[in-house]
């Protein structure tokens, strides 16, 4: 794990810790695999969790052999991209896991959906006293309606 994913985690309780870095050595891609897929199947973006473009990079004749070329220097950025994204996905994981730990940071989902419910109990509300106007209205025309066929 490079420095970036390490602080990453250092901000999450030890259950979260221990559940990111348990998940990140199984599911961490590793570049001499990348270019053994790469060079004997041609398969590295499968590998790499990418297959649309793993079509496309087979299409193409590996981009006419100049992308297959390029991607023999960028593989170990193309790796440390994705085991970038394991890493955030694996933090948001143990975060929802382990909700009581410390060092959970509220995301915006959640701040939306408080909001959200904030705006359905007042829109309920609304709709009581909207209800209860509506009601009276009919109350009041029910009357007048009665009134005038006494008279």
């Amino acid at each position: 794990m490079e420095a970036r994913e390490l602080a990453a985690v250092q901000g999450l309780g030890e259950k979260q810790r221990g559940h990111v870095l348990m998940a990140y050595e199984q599911r961490a891609k590793k570049t001499s695999t990348a270019y053994i897929c790469m060079v004997l199947f041609g398969v590295h973006y499968f590998y790499l969790g990418k297959p649309l473009l793993n079509l496309l990079y087979w299409f193409t004749g590996a981009g006419f052999v100049i992308w297959g070329i390029i991607d023999l220097f960028r593989m170990s950025s193309l790796v440390r991209g994705v085991n970038a994204q394991i890493v955030n996905q694996l933090v948001q994981e143990a975060r929802i896991l382990y909700p009581d730990e410390g060092g959970a940071v509220p995301t915006a989902d959640a701040t939306d959906d408080a909001t959200d419910d904030a705006t359905e109990a007042g829109s309920a509300d609304g709709d009581a006293v909207e209800t209860a106007n509506a009601t009276e209205a009919t109350e009041t025309t029910e009357e007048r309606d009665a009134s005038d066929t006494q008279a």
